[in-house]
């Protein structure tokens, strides 16, 4: 944190130069799709007719997998280079394949977190660390219903999430064992759960 996904938009607030004509396009889909699901919602609230609310309803869950793969598709679009602007993302030190990468990333995450456990010691404040549960990273059976709304193959954070929680646990286990850290695992809490989440 911050990763890319967060720094770049930054990065093209500052520097409009930054968005490409395709980012700029996208960006005006994503601002439309917000509008129309603030306006859909609205008109959801105030209708008072089962058939309506049920055709509303459908509208507005398929107007929430389209904006959601269109954020997908702007984060995965590229911006202009930088070069003079006036923040500059550091570009990446060394070339690292995948599982360094997340190696390095896990063994910095499980650093971070014994640091502030021991910060915290001292002064008699209790350190929890919980790995939050996410969609990509579940053996929960998804509804149609939910899948349209949480899962997107568009989404930049799938292939991290299943790539990285593993190792992240991993690092967590060796790490976090024999330390004032409390660690939990959450990624499963919500996987048997029967209601619609």
């Amino acid at each position: 944190m911050p990763s890319v996904q967060h720094l770049d938009p930054l990065v093209n607030l500052v520097n409009q130069s930054t968005l490409t004509p395709e980012k700029l396009e996208s960006l005006a889909t994503i601002v439309r799709a917000r509008q129309h699901l603030t306006d859909l919602a609205g008109r959801i609230g105030t209708n008072r007719i089962a058939s309506i609310d049920f055709v509303l309803d459908r509208i507005y869950k398929r107007g929430i997998a389209d904006y959601v793969e269109e954020l997908g598709r702007f984060n995965n679009l590229p911006s202009n280079p930088s070069d003079s602007s006036l923040i500059q993302v550091t570009p990446a030190v060394s070339a690292r394949d995948a599982v360094a990468l997340f190696t390095d990333i896990a063994d910095q995450w499980m650093r971070s977190s014994r640091l502030m456990g021991e910060m915290l010691a001292p002064r008699g404040v209790a350190h929890f660390h919980f790995l939050q549960p996410n969609q990509y990273y579940s053996t929960r059976q998804f509804s149609p219903n939910e899948a349209a709304i949480a899962l997107s193959e568009a989404s930049p954070y799938k292939g991290s999430v299943e790539k990285g929680y593993p190792v992240l646990l991993a690092a967590a286990r060796a790490g976090l064992a024999n330390t004032n850290v409390r660690f939990f695992d959450a990624t499963h809490v919500f996987d048997r759960q029967q209601a619609t989440m």
